[in-house]
């Protein structure tokens, strides 16, 4: 899976002579569900009404086999009020998958605390703070994924240094359950082959078949994440350990447990 090839960035203007190669491409390689993924920048977009609708793509057959094409949106935030247009937006039902990008560790945190979306999208190359393990472990309790692009890895030097170091950050402070690991693509030559992309996360610290889960098992686990979001009047609920629960919050064990005098009748 690939959920995240690039549709526009702050514009309603699709090429969409490139868009079918770019798919194409990813079919080819192996790829049978792929996100197209429209970016809007909140410093650009003043209104929630400016967001722009999701493409209506033709399907895509490989072998006889319809392809499955979703549509993920991918906002660019740096205040509070960003986030409010965004959640706000009428538009924003009508993407498959939600991805939201924080400009800094305030809206980063902002986000873990307060919002239900499907990804966590990073820019490797500019990102200005530090993610820590309580980060990466309350994102995995709310369902949440990080993402890491491997075409910042193409870009140049500098940028793929970033992007390496800034990776295995992530991957040593226990991101390896929540984290997938898309193309990011704009072109064609962007896109790689599904192994070729599990052998690029040993670069992360990832072994090869976490490299495959990044592509598989845990892209599968975002849709599902989505779906359940979108459904009216779902919610989501997590389990962790009790020996996991910090000393501060130990009174709601006893507070969620039956009085002692509780009894069940029975029929």
């Amino acid at each position: 899976m690939d959920l995240n090839i690039i549709v526009s960035q702050n514009s309603n203007n699709i090429d969409e002579d490139l868009l079918q190669r770019n798919i194409k491409t990813a079919v080819t390689w192996g790829y049978s569900t792929v996100a197209l993924n429209t970016i809007v920048d909140f410093k650009i977009i003043k209104k929630p009404t400016e967001i722009p609708k999701p493409i209506q793509f033709v399907e895509v057959k490989k072998d006889n086999e319809s392809v499955r094409v979703l549509t993920r949106l991918t906002a660019i935030v740096s205040t509070e009020i960003h986030c409010h247009y965004l959640m706000h937006s009428n538009v924003l039902k009508l993407y498959d998958i939600l991805s939201v990008q924080p400009e800094n560790e305030k809206m980063f945190k902002y986000i873990l605390n307060n919002m239900n979306i499907d990804i966590i999208s990073l820019n490797l190359e500019m990102l200005p703070f530090l993610i820590k393990k309580n980060h990466i472990k309350q994102a995995a309790n709310k369902g949440m994924h990080f993402e890491i692009e491997y075409s910042q890895l193409l870009r140049n030097r500098l940028c793929r240094v970033w992007t390496i170091a800034k990776g295995r950050n992530l991957v040593s402070n226990g991101c390896k359950k929540n984290l997938i690991v898309s193309s990011g693509a704009k072109k064609a030559m962007d896109i790689r082959q599904p192994e070729e992309v599990s052998h690029l996360c040993l670069l992360f610290g990832l072994t090869i078949q976490q490299g495959r889960d990044t592509v598989f098992t845990n892209s599968q686990k975002v849709i599902e994440h989505a779906y359940i979001r979108r459904k009216p009047g779902s919610e989501v609920i997590s389990i962790e350990d009790v020996g996991d629960i910090s000393e501060s919050e130990r009174w709601l064990l006893g507070a969620c447990s039956f009085p002692k005098r509780f009894k069940i009748n029975t029929l």
